[in-house]
């Protein structure tokens, strides 16, 4: 069985001095996963951002 690990986060943030404005963000992170049922190639872990 491959293990996956994913943790992700959003930020939202309404700016009071603008109204109708909103900021939004976001990251992801994927930890090591295992490319073959024997473990042999891993790919490696990563964070992304919006």
């Amino acid at each position: 069985m491959l293990d996956k690990k994913l943790a992700n986060t959003l930020g939202r943030a309404i700016a009071l001095a603008l109204p109708g404005l909103t900021l939004i963000g976001g990251v992801f992170y994927t930890g090591e996963q295992q490319v073959d049922s024997l473990n042999t190639y891993m790919l490696p872990s990563f964070t992304t951002d919006f």
